[in-house]
């Protein structure tokens, strides 16, 4: 039977059919991927500001640090707009500098990826601002690039994408504002550009896990920037690398065998080597071009600075708590270096965050434990100190033996290992209680540590490489300790619910931050230029100025733009050694060699120089009369002009 037409209209057709509308919150994919890394900028600029304050404040008119090696970075910016922009030149070898001769600046510490923002800034800012500028950047680039490499640990290591979001965050406060960075970003710019490490890290572990071609050459250039920001830090992160990749073959049976050239870890870090040598060949056949005869280091030697044990129990002269303790400045005040190599506190809930992140858990945990100690080990230089003494009563020596047994034997391995450790534990005690004497007196000895076999072995480090330095990769890994020690603890309190947990993940970022404070930095004033400088400025192009301050008249240059006699290099070449060794450099450069007689030939001699090379000034910092009488008779100086900062003499024989 067929139903009747139901009266009135008849129905619109149904649409036909399409795409379904998105629904709101995913319209904007990217916007979303995108905020939580706008958010971790933000608050890591936040951070910069207050952990390094008041360089936000004073930017405009001051320098922050105001050390030599401070104003020598200036320099830096504002060659590197002259270099690149302004008289397109090397930038690795200027003419301004040990006029006539020249300086080379490839084994200097110029920290190229960083300074060559001179080219742009300086075309709105002084070299002041934009070196206080660079400065604040480089907090914020590490700690986004740490809390990249946490982030991915993390996630790796099976926390949703909160947990790892929050808990790389407090590990990446660790890591960039450790004591370590904050005291080196006093005064070393090429020691505090640490951000390309995590960078290089996340590369090389993402190629090591996923492959893909991105990794590997994002790996390649993370290594090059690394390099030109450091050329010690690109021998730590290939060491670090290589490191890695034994752990992972003695984790397998060892590195000797057949199949570990067919390990796909082996054979991906090989790759990685391959690629970023390949991107650092350029500038690797550089240095080595200029390797030989070897640069004189004539700032410190390889082994000056290192960890002392005291210094790690404890805020260092930099730190907002150093004089927290009466008892602890008198130490602090024995600790080797200077303020901004004295960073090696690692702090005390910091630490405690770190193992109780190890002991819940963490992939490769005992690798990266394992690298973090052997790196703190390096970084005691040559002889383990102890509140600044080098000669130790012998517990210290049968301590060592004692917690490298414990390390490789744990207590709860059976057999004559276990023993040996639990013998030498127990001689450390009785060593400690009962002095053992020599001839009557309590028995002193050195206690050897492994870098100076390490700075022989490895390319670089014979040339000046610090030990104190390697504690860098100590923080990192105990950032990532950490990082995954925040992320357990937010675990636990997700229990109670999802906010809690994140809440606790984020607050743990607290605990370096205010463990790790600083006293405020110190800023330099920057002053007005003296009118000597308009003076100079104004010369015309060749006049060359001779000064007796390397580092002070560099910073100078930047303010009238003329060659000078003088350069402050970290590493000199021998050609420039011997040139400063002259005479005339000796007695105008540091008041040396004033009171030996000057024959005629010698002075005609002096003076041919100065007019040959268009000396026209000489400025000098200091005060000494017999210098000055020295300018005066004999090499024809006239006083041209005199403030309370500095004294200039005219020759005027030069054109």
């Amino acid at each position: 039977m067929i139903e009747p037409a139901p009266a009135g209209p008849l129905p619109e057709p149904a649409p036909a059919p399409g795409p379904v509308p998105a629904p709101p919150t995913a319209r904007w994919p990217r916007l979303r991927a995108a905020a939580p890394h706008a958010l971790v900028l933000l608050a890591f600029s936040g951070l910069t500001v207050f952990q390094t304050w008041p360089v936000a404040r004073d930017w405009r008119t001051h320098l922050v640090g105001g050390t030599n090696d401070t104003l020598m970075n200036a320099w830096h910016m504002w060659w590197m707009r002259q270099a690149l922009w302004v008289h397109p030149h090397n930038p690795f070898q200027t003419p301004l500098l040990h006029h006539p001769l020249g300086a080379q600046l490839y084994w200097h510490t110029l920290a190229p990826i960083k300074t060559a923002w001179g080219a742009v800034l300086l075309g709105f800012l002084t070299a002041d601002q934009a070196y206080n500028w660079v400065f604040l950047a480089t907090f914020v680039a590490a700690g986004y690039t740490s809390w990249l490499l946490l982030r991915y640990l993390l996630g790796r290591g099976g926390f949703g994408p909160l947990l790892a979001a929050l808990g790389a965050f407090a590990g990446a406060c660790a890591f960039d504002f450790s004591r370590y960075h904050l005291c080196q970003a006093f005064a070393h710019l090429n020691l505090s550009s640490v951000e390309g490490i995590p960078f290089y890290l996340l590369c090389f572990f993402r190629y090591l896990d996923d492959g893909g071609r991105k990794h590997l050459w994002g790996a390649a250039l993370a290594a090059l920037y690394v390099a030109l920001c450091d050329y010690y830090y690109l021998a730590y992160v290939a060491t670090f690398s290589a490191l890695w990749v034994v752990g992972a073959c003695w984790s397998k049976g060892g590195v000797f065998r057949l199949a570990t050239l067919r390990d796909p870890t082996v054979r991906r870090a090989l790759w990685v080597g391959a690629a970023a040598a390949l991107c650092c060949s350029p500038l690797l056949a550089a240095l080595g071009a200029h390797a030989f005869p070897a640069p004189v280091n004539t700032m410190h030697g390889d082994s000056d600075y290192y960890v002392d044990a005291m210094g790690l129990l404890g805020p260092d002269r930099f730190s907002a708590f150093a004089g927290t303790l009466a008892s602890w400045k008198t130490t602090v005040e024995k600790l080797p270096g200077n303020t901004e190599e004295n960073g090696f506190f690692l702090g005390y809930l910091t630490v405690a965050l770190a193992l109780f992140g190890l002991v819940r858990g963490i992939p490769d945990g005992r690798r990266w434990a394992m690298l973090g100690l052997f790196y703190l080990v390096l970084s005691f230089g040559i002889h383990l100190s102890v509140d600044g003494k080098t000669d130790l009563p012998p517990q210290y020596l049968v301590g060592m033996f004692a917690l490298l047994a414990l390390v490789t034997a744990p207590l709860r391995t059976a057999g004559p290992r276990r023993d040996m450790a639990i013998f030498l534990t127990l001689a450390t005690i009785f060593v400690a209680k009962v002095p053992i004497t020599v001839n009557g007196s309590v028995w002193m000895t050195h206690v050897p540590m492994p870098y100076a076999l390490f700075k022989s072995v490895v390319p670089f480090f014979s040339r000046g490489g610090m030990p104190n330095r390697f504690e860098l990769l100590t923080v990192l890994a105990m950032s990532v300790m950490v990082a995954f020690g925040a992320a357990h603890l937010g675990r636990l309190a997700s229990k109670l619910s999802l906010p809690v947990g994140a809440a606790v993940a984020l607050g743990l970022a607290v605990v370096p931050n205010i463990e790790f404070l600083s006293a405020p930095f110190p800023m330099m004033k920057v002053g007005d230029t003296l009118p000597i400088f308009d003076i100079f400025r104004n010369e015309p192009e060749g006049v060359a100025i001779f000064t007796d301050a390397a580092v002070t008249s560099e910073y100078e240059q930047t303010r009238y733009g003329k060659p000078i006699s003088h350069a402050h290099l970290s590493r000199v070449p021998v050609a420039e050694m011997d040139l400063i060794n002259g005479r005339l450099w000796k007695v105008l450069g540091n008041n040396e060699d004033l009171t030996r007689p000057v024959r005629p030939l010698e002075q005609a001699a002096m003076r041919a120089y100065l007019a040959d090379h268009h000396f026209k000034y000489y400025l000098c910092h200091y005060v000494s009369a017999d210098r000055d009488k020295f300018v005066t008779g004999v090499l024809g100086g006239e006083p041209f002009y005199k403030d309370q900062y500095v004294e200039a003499f005219k020759f005027p024989y030069v054109k």
